[in-house]
């Protein structure tokens, strides 16, 4: 199979070209497959390996891109946990200092320690607001790949459509 013979008798076979398969033993001649499918490599052996090339393609990049959008999820979820775990290492000092600090203002009144008490608040606050500013873009970033791929899944569908469409045309005409 995939093979066919010149003529009866001839012992010689040839693979079947692209596009062309042989679905039975010692076939005489490769049946041609129906229009607008083709095969993948010489050598078929059944009519459900003729494949149409305008499906192929546009389920290739679909796949694709859900692939690469899948990939890029996950490593960028990995890399903004690890942030965020590096931003607790420094959130968490940065807590218990600002406490020891405003304890120890309430008792000496000094405006020393209130100056440091600002800079720490004010660490503090950029801290929290760094953090806050990663997870909106982690937020961002995900509903931007699930918008990218409803609009790569859109476009190949209507890729399709416009390929039938096309097709219907040309043999109406």
């Amino acid at each position: 199979m995939g093979y066919a013979a010149a003529g009866e008798g001839n012992a010689e076979c040839t693979i079947c070209p692209q596009s062309s398969y042989a679905d039975v033993i010692q076939a005489t001649v490769c049946s041609p497959c129906p229009a607008g499918r083709i095969t993948p490599t010489p050598g078929a052996t059944s009519v459900d390996q003729c494949v149409s090339p305008i499906n192929n393609f546009a389920s290739g990049i679909t796949v694709a891109a859900i692939s690469l959008l899948l990939t890029s999820a996950v490593f960028y979820s990995s890399s903004q946990k690890s942030s965020h775990l590096r931003s607790m290492r420094l959130v968490q000092p940065i807590t218990m200092k600002c406490k020891s600090v405003v304890a120890t203002v309430k008792h000496i009144k000094s405006s020393i320690l209130m100056q440091k008490v600002e800079e720490a608040d004010k660490a503090y606050t950029e801290t929290v607001n760094s953090f806050l500013v990663r997870i909106l873009k982690c937020t961002v970033f995900f509903i931007g790949a699930v918008l990218l791929l409803v609009i790569a899944t859109f476009v190949s569908y209507l890729y399709q459509l416009s390929s039938i469409f096309y097709s219907t045309f040309i043999l109406w005409v």
